[in-house]
């Protein structure tokens, strides 16, 4: 406990000597901290007022929330309420006043069983981050932010947006729950991440929510068994729009590299026999996913597997001839085999290997590789 309170006297010493320069407080607080939780708030609560970012972790979220209105500053607030927080059943909380951030986000690692039910007047701006939020909190928050641009629902209830929800400026949405009263809400969307497992086929989608998918221009499926041509009612199989499509998990690359070119039907339908009975070519063959430029995949399944590895290397190459303007990079989880090296050397600045344990953000792999 001593050097508890101790570590409280460094921080004391530095925020004095900080002045008014403007802070990034991050406050992280365990369970067996809870004794100096106040006696860190005292300390941190005079210089709220130069604080351009707080990222406050508490078991004790009732102690610290609601916030003051002595944030002149505030830009970036993130709140994580913890895994060991003791709140009676019912219990609300209210996060502050009607403050303008740029980013926000709200994280609560308490018990399903007791999520609390949380009130915002927050105005959100740039990015808007929620997890493990119920229903009502989560639209209470959503309902002062219509004008975010990015939006991150993690682990959130699967059930449908109110139709007063519209975010006409969102440019970005990373969830785990794909849904038309979603989608439907965002005309102006452009990339959409699509993580965990829970999409459903049967889903009807609605004509607003069609118009929205068919905007996008890139598109992330971190979920196993999903594939683009099943979202939509298979309308961004037809999109000119979509040009950049990353798939992590795949199950069957064969099968799914085969969904880039056209099918049986469409070939035989670009042809018509001629007087001599052979084929002659009328047109080109329609190809799914016309305006694809960029493909990242990841097979992390198939990389033991040799064998596998040349059946990807095939189907690659396949659809690398049939599709000239399309780059192919594929994440590699171990060491490189021939197949594949052979492959880079083949389509030299088409198809390219990208190490996995080397983090690259989607930004920078277009920046690089989108022709």
């Amino acid at each position: 406990m001593a050097s508890m309170y101790s570590e409280v006297e460094y921080a004391s010493l530095w925020l004095l000597r900080s002045k008014n320069v403007p802070l990034h407080l991050s406050i992280r607080l365990d369970s067996d901290q809870k004794a100096i939780e106040p006696h860190v708030k005292n300390l941190v609560v005079p210089h709220y007022e130069h604080c351009r970012s707080l990222e406050l972790y508490t078991n004790d979220p009732l102690l610290w929330l609601p916030l003051p209105d002595s944030f002149p500053c505030l830009e970036e607030l993130f709140i994580y309420i913890g895994t060991a927080a003791y709140l009676c059943p019912g219990a609300t909380i209210d996060l502050g006043p009607p403050l303008t951030l740029r980013v926000l986000g709200v994280c609560n690692y308490y018990r399903p069983s007791r999520l609390p039910t949380i009130y915002s007047r927050f105005i959100v701006t740039d990015r808007l981050i929620i997890s493990r939020l119920n229903s009502k909190t989560r639209n209470a928050i959503l309902d002062h932010c219509h004008d975010v641009k990015s939006l991150v629902l993690h682990r959130m209830p699967h059930d449908v947006f109110p139709p007063a929800l519209s975010f006409p400026e969102l440019r970005s949405l990373d969830t785990n729950i794909l849904h038309p009263s979603i989608i439907g809400a965002t005309p102006s969307l452009k990339h959409l991440l699509l993580s965990g497992d829970s999409y459903d086929r049967n889903v009807t989608w609605t004509r607003n929510s069609i118009e929205s998918l068919s905007r996008l221009e890139v598109l992330e499926i971190n979920s196993r068994g999903i594939t683009p041509g099943d979202i939509g009612h298979e309308c961004l199989v037809h999109s000119e729009a979509l040009k950049v499509i990353q798939v992590l998990h795949c199950e069957n690359s064969g099968k799914f590299f085969e969904s880039l070119l056209p099918s049986q039907a469409d070939v035989s339908s670009a042809l018509s026999p001629s007087c001599g009975g052979q084929e002659l070519s009328l047109h080109a063959p329609r190809m799914p996913f016309p305006g694809l430029k960029l493909l990242i995949i990841d097979c992390a399944e198939e990389s033991t597997e040799l064998l596998a590895q040349e059946r990807f290397s095939e189907c690659a190459k396949r659809v690398l001839l049939a599709r000239p303007n399309l780059v192919v990079c594929r994440w590699w989880w171990q060491g490189v085999n021939g197949h594949l090296k052979d492959l880079e050397a083949l389509m030299l600045g088409r198809f390219i290997l990208l190490i996995s344990s080397v983090n690259i953000e989607m930004e920078e792999l277009i920046k690089r590789y989108l022709r």
